[in-house]
């Protein structure tokens, strides 16, 4: 957009709003965070969209305004007056002539070093606060955490751990059921080794392969007993969490259905690269979301759009008297860029 423009639907939400302290020249994201204690969408400083969420959004969240609104910010790349950097396959390194050649390697090295970390920081632009969407609070917001676990078997550990304990006499403990069910259980790495060790043919294959397991299985039946896996649950990660929204826009006047076609837009052009070059595109928006007006909701990280859905006149197709849409459904889904941990948690997300 040419612009940085403040959306809202209805279109007075938010005009009482301290939260909505809208400055569309100075609203960058970089550098230190000056550490005010009220910071807004304007104030400059912040060193990552994290912590702009953080400081700038969740420790200023209006928890008692009368209207309750949900607040969308979105974070764009900013590419301007970033510095040209040249990298130099031998850059001067200042090692006197005298130095040896592990004192020359060192300070090869560690020019090498600083010249990628000035690329690096160089090549990484500023991000911007842009456009700014406020949005009724709709009804029925869901926020799930999910985790996943590995579902694992410790059979042999298990055993190992009552080895460890009470010594090698638990091997010579074993009754006469423990040992015939290791045998069984064993039957198909057995019957491996010995189609390996048979040259050819059928008998091969059927101690190798599926034969062991049926001659396991048969045994196992006909004893009612078999390995005990000792299953548990293994932590694997956190699941990247997915959040939907669902409006419906019904405008008052063309104005405002201007408005809501404003919104659908904006999101839509948030979810979309940009096309620099043939070879080059330039990332999506990222998201901050905030929820105002109520107490105690949990708040979202930065997130990404990965889908905006919209249908035109759902329940009629009726127009403005310019041909506006007078009834829209709007829905969009955001996921998170990174998972939340526990002092994310803590912090309130």
């Amino acid at each position: 957009m040419a612009s940085n423009k403040l959306l809202a639907y209805p279109s007075s939400l938010g005009d009482n709003s301290t939260a909505v302290n809208f400055n569309s020249s100075n609203n960058t994201i970089s550098g230190e965070f000056d550490g005010g204690s009220h910071p807004t969408a304007a104030t400059t400083g912040f060193s990552s969209v994290k912590e702009f969420s953080k400081e700038g959004r969740l420790n200023t969240l209006e928890r008692n305004n009368t209207q309750p609104y949900i607040m969308f910010e979105f974070i764009k790349m900013d590419y301007s007056n970033q510095p040209a950097v040249s990298l130099e396959l031998n850059p001067k390194t200042g090692a006197a002539d005298s130095a040896t050649i592990a004192e020359k390697a060192a300070a090869m090295a560690e020019a090498q070093r600083k010249q990628w970390n000035t690329a690096f920081k160089a090549w990484k632009p500023k991000q911007r606060v842009e456009d700014t969407a406020i949005l009724y609070m709709t009804p029925s917001i869901q926020i799930g955490d999910s985790m996943n676990y590995h579902e694992d078997t410790r059979m042999m550990a298990a055993s190992l751990e009552k080895v460890l304990d009470e010594g090698i006499g638990y091997v010579k403990d074993l009754g006469a059921t423990d040992v015939a069910t290791l045998a069984i259980h064993a039957a198909p790495a057995i019957g491996a080794a010995l189609g390996n060790a048979i040259s050819g043919g059928l008998v091969s294959t059927f101690f190798g392969g599926a034969g062991a397991d049926a001659i396991k299985g048969e045994l196992e039946r006909n004893r009612g007993k078999t390995v005990n896996p000792n299953e548990y649950l293994r932590y694997k990660s956190t699941g990247l969490r997915s959040f939907s929204f669902g409006f419906k826009f019904l405008p008052d006047s063309p104005d405002e259905s201007i408005m809501c076609k404003d919104i659908i837009k904006r999101f839509r052009m948030a979810a979309h690269a940009d096309r620099e070059t043939a070879i080059t595109l330039k990332v999506p928006d990222q998201i901050v979301v905030s929820f105002h007006g109520v107490k105690d909701m949990i708040q979202l990280p930065p997130l990404v759009i990965t889908a905006v859905n919209v249908t035109y006149g759902p329940t009629a197709a009726t127009v403005f008297s310019d041909n506006a849409p007078v009834e829209m459904d709007f829905s969009v889904t955001l996921q998170e860029i990174t998972p939340i941990y526990q002092q994310d948690v803590a912090d309130g997300y």
